[in-house]
């Protein structure tokens, strides 16, 4: 089982790997059977360069490509995502086979969620991602006392992003 994005889909599709595979929300614990098919989506990140020299213009050109629906749905066709405004989510003119219905269909359980927005981005994954592989290979076997330098470690890099 491996956790990946919705464009994997596509190029598992392109590649033809010689073993078979699907893809499926992550399982939940019995108890929150109710919510089964959720899953962790990110959105679109899109924006203007402070010193473009057409920023009106550049503007003009996020505008349509993240709420014109057609815009927004072609662009997710392009790339194999999936699109980032719920009237693209339910256009007749997005394409998904069934493993991308999947992504599909966790951008639409309203119990999908995402990490917050934080002042140095996303570098507190890296740090428990990197205390993960820690974990899975032997080298930390003190799960308290690697969380919290984990702890530390995230709280001092967002000290450090707010200088």
């Amino acid at each position: 089982m491996s956790m990946d994005g919705e464009w994997r889909a596509a190029a598992l599709a392109d590649d033809k790997p010689s073993f078979e595979w699907a893809t499926a929300p992550f399982p939940v614990p019995d108890e929150l059977a109710a919510t089964y098919g959720r899953g962790y989506q990110t959105g679109t990140i899109i924006g203007v360069a402070n010193g473009s020299k057409k920023r009106t213009a550049a503007w003009e050109f996020v505008k349509y490509l993240t709420t014109d629906t057609d815009a927004v749905v072609s662009f997710a066709n392009a790339i194999h995502n999936v699109p980032s405004t719920l009237a693209a989510l339910d256009s007749p003119k997005l394409q998904a086979d069934a493993n991308a219905r999947t992504f599909l269909d966790i951008a639409r359980n309203p119990n999908s969620s995402t990490t917050p927005a934080s002042v140095n981005g996303g570098a507190y994954q890296i740090s428990l991602q990197n205390f993960s592989f820690e974990v899975e290979s032997g080298r930390q076997t003190d799960l308290k006392a690697g969380l919290t330098a984990t702890a530390k470690e995230i709280d001092a890099a967002v000290d450090q992003a707010k200088k």
